[in-house]
């Protein structure tokens, strides 16, 4: 347990200045995929094959996907990888770039989360995070990073953050490619 609350803050302080386009979220969500199945009844949308998903700066893509409408103005969106893993990509306020792998991506409008599991890759410029979990609030803009381990058991397997020296103007840089 100390160890996962250790890593929380060890995260949230080195990704300080990992901040997604502020404009993103006023962007449209625009869901686009192959083929589709839409149950209005039951507010259901299933995407298959190049499931897209783009909303600004952000784009994730999968094999194939569902959204489920909460309510009236609010989402759950689930993307799953099928060969290949759902990838992430997004422009920073610094410029910079943040891309994700993973083989689950989901997205709760309603609570501003993103859940990526399975083999999470998570990069921005020469910075690695690496884990089973990671947990990101797109409102605080915190990230959490479990091994599936750690969050189930007291088991050893553990997270993976590298990071890059700071750079001459003395702010550290996390680069999640």
């Amino acid at each position: 347990m100390f160890r996962k609350i250790v890593i929380t803050v060890i995260i949230c302080i080195c990704t300080s200045n990992i901040y997604a386009l502020k404009s993103d979220q006023k962007k449209p969500l625009q869901i686009n995929g192959n083929s589709g199945y839409l149950d209005n009844k039951n507010g259901v949308a299933n995407l298959k094959g190049n499931v897209t998903i783009i909303q600004g700066s952000m784009k994730v893509t999968a094999e194939n996907g569902t959204v489920t409408q909460i309510h009236s103005k609010s989402r759950f969106i689930t993307l799953n990888k099928g060969t290949k893993q759902v990838r992430f990509v997004q422009d920073q306020d610094d410029g910079g770039k943040v891309t994700a792998l993973c083989n689950k991506f989901e997205y709760n409008e309603e609570t501003h989360l993103a859940t990526l599991t399975g083999n999470v890759l998570l990069n921005k410029g020469k910075d690695t995070v690496t884990g089973e979990i990671l947990t990101y609030d797109t409102v605080t803009e915190e990230y959490k990073i479990l091994s599936a381990k750690n969050q189930l058991s007291n088991n050893t397997d553990r997270v993976s953050i590298t990071l890059t020296p700071k750079e001459n103007n003395g702010k550290q840089s996390i680069n999640l490619n």
